[in-house]
């Protein structure tokens, strides 16, 4: 809101102006992060059977990560997880537009498939204007009484299953084709069962390409050893120990990260 009042028509005159038009860019991202952080979820949520917990971490003021979660019916919560191609207010847009599509196809939701399906077409119909970004996604609906989930993912990170209290970490291999890429999108829905205390990691591509010193990436294999040996029953403390273990390893960050953990808990 400051503003210079310099009247001068000399180079401290000019220096004024690009400040005044600085400030006021910089006003305009910090309502855009504010806009953008009520589009996401509380961190925190439990329904019946399921808890879940998640963040998103920028590079810029406006970053292309989102996830969302919301009831489907008595029974069923549905899961998004999506990462929006580069960051800044393009990206942003574009996870704009896909919460908004996600919120007018809940009628959709029973069917990931087909909830990503409709999510494609609006983006593909943004490629004839300059809004022309791929989006990597996975949409899961979980039955929080009996653990049992269907899942369609369309060019996401393979999500991880973490069982019997961290001794064991193997990744739900489901393949699929990034949305908006080409007209028609093959769309298919993938069955798996969540057992008692399971959890389940939902994450973007930062979290296994981040590289040290070495330019070693973290890779698949470090990730699912560090699951593992960093596990714990408080599902924030399991977050940070995750955020911050592939912090430490990570010479810089130049990508939104987003870590979003699932538990289905009957007792």
């Amino acid at each position: 809101e400051f503003k210079t009042n310099i009247a001068n028509n000399d180079e401290f005159g000019e220096l004024g102006k690009f400040f005044n038009q600085t400030s006021e860019g910089l006003s305009e991202l910090a309502v855009g992060k504010i806009v953008q952080q009520a589009l996401l979820p509380e961190s925190r949520h439990k329904r019946k059977n399921i808890e879940i917990f998640g963040k998103t971490v920028t590079m810029t003021k406006l970053g292309g990560d989102y996830f969302d979660h919301f009831p489907i019916s008595d029974s069923f919560t549905g899961v998004l997880m999506g990462d929006v191609a580069g960051h800044g207010i393009p990206a942003a847009i574009i996870m704009a537009i896909a919460k908004a599509t996600i919120i007018l196809n809940k009628n959709k939701a029973k069917n990931p498939a087909e909830m990503l399906l409709s999510l494609h077409d609006t983006l593909y119909t943004l490629k004839k204007s300059n809004l022309k970004r791929m989006l990597t996604c996975q949409f899961i609906t979980i039955n929080h009484i009996t653990g049992e989930c269907t899942i369609s993912n369309s060019g996401h990170c393979y999500p991880v299953i973490v069982s019997d209290k961290g001794k064991n970490a193997h990744f739900k291999e489901v393949i699929g084709t990034p949305l908006g890429i080409t007209k028609k999108l093959k769309c298919n829905n993938y069955d798996f069962v969540l057992k008692p205390k399971d959890t389940l990691l939902l994450y973007t591509d930062c979290l296994i390409e981040a590289v040290n010193v070495k330019n070693e990436a973290f890779g698949p294999e470090r990730l699912l050893k560090s699951l593992e040996e960093l596990w714990n029953e408080d599902l924030e403390i399991y977050y940070q120990n995750i955020f911050n273990n592939n912090r430490a390893w990570s010479k810089g960050v130049d990508d939104d990260t987003t870590i979003l953990l699932i538990r289905f808990d009957p007792d």
